[in-house]
């Protein structure tokens, strides 16, 4: 504070010290760096030394401890040389220790922060993979949904086609309904020829994992339902069809999907197989099975082998080990980084 506020502060305070220039050069510093001085007496003068702070009001600092040593020049006395040391190092730890705990209640503080922001983000690492879960599940089911229905669809539109595999490849496209139409009578002789009428019928595209010698399947479509039914039927328990037509075969023409669920489900049936136990076919792609006057039916692998298992045909299947996370979930890691 400048010299001129000071003399016209109505605070002012008078020192009996005729060194009022040494007193006025004080005032201008901090309370922690004021030293007391000494009258010519040796008396020592008050150390609380007042000054105005920006809103005109006396404040009264509290002098430092080693404000009591003398300076300028002014001699120090052994005992005050000796006291010295120790009322530097108190002064030191009163620092330091307040420091210490203004320091100590801040990391506290942010502890506590931290702590609540790992139980927010825990919280919703638990409540975004919920969601996952339940997306994922949902997603899977509508995608299987589809699956079924669209191949339901598809096995519908079909249901009145045959596949033959074997017809020469010389017999002509004029020359194949014919053809067919004589294989079906050999098959089924009590059926009248108007019920064995053919509506379309072609070749298709030979699959590639057949051997070059083998010609191209002949497609076609029975008029008449009940007459495709036998036709199968007629096949099964023939085995192998008579002369001429011994390398003849006649499948249900099916959707790709139904094709690999009953590739997927022939252990099933093979295991049915051994233990005589009846079953068939039904749209889209369901096993029906009957034991013991009872049907049931089975859409997957996993009921089917659950089922032979209670009816003690196969042990009991031993569950995949380590279930594959979803990449796709949170962890409290990530959500603190997305955080960050």
């Amino acid at each position: 504070m400048p010299d001129a506020a000071l003399e016209e502060s109505p605070h002012k305070t008078h020192l009996e010290s005729p060194h009022e220039e040494d007193y006025l050069s004080l005032t201008c510093c901090s309370p922690a760096k004021t030293r007391i001085k000494l009258d010519f007496t040796g008396q020592e003068v008050s150390h609380k030394i007042p000054h105005i702070s920006q809103d005109n009001t006396v404040i009264t600092p509290i002098a430092s401890p080693i404000a009591i040593f003398p300076t300028n020049n002014q001699p120090i006395l052994d005992n005050q040389l000796k006291e010295m040391p120790l009322t530097l190092h108190t002064s030191l730890h009163t620092d330091i220790l307040q420091l210490t705990n203004q320091f100590s209640k801040a990391v506290n503080s942010l502890g506590e922060r931290v702590h609540t922001i790992e139980n927010s983000t825990g919280d919703m690492t638990n409540t975004i993979n919920d969601l996952i879960d339940a997306h994922e599940e949902n997603k899977a089911d509508k995608k299987e949904w589809l699956k079924f229905k669209i191949a339901d669809l598809e096995d519908r539109s079909r249901k009145n086609n045959l596949k033959i595999r074997g017809i020469p490849e010389n017999i002509q496209q004029s020359d194949l309904k014919k053809y067919a139409t004589d294989l079906f009578s050999n098959l089924l002789p009590a059926i009248p020829a108007l019920e064995l009428t053919i509506d379309r019928i072609h070749r298709i595209p030979k699959p590639s994992f057949l051997p070059p010698q083998i010609p191209r399947d002949v497609l076609l479509r029975v008029h008449f339902y009940h007459v495709k039914e036998q036709i199968l039927y007629k096949v099964r328990h023939l085995g192998q069809l008579p002369q001429p037509y011994n390398t003849i075969q006649i499948y249900a023409d099916l959707s790709k999907h139904t094709l690999d669920m009953r590739r997927q489900l022939s252990t099933i049936t093979k295991a049915l197989r051994n233990h005589k136990i009846e079953y068939r076919w039904k749209q889209p792609s369901k096993l029906l099975i009957q034991k013991n006057d009872a049907y049931h039916t089975i859409t997957s692998v996993e009921q089917g082998i659950k089922l032979l298992h209670a009816w003690s045909i196969i042990p009991e299947p031993t569950p995949p080990i380590g279930a594959k996370e979803n990449p796709e979930k949170l962890t409290p890691q990530m959500a603190l980084a997305f955080i960050d």
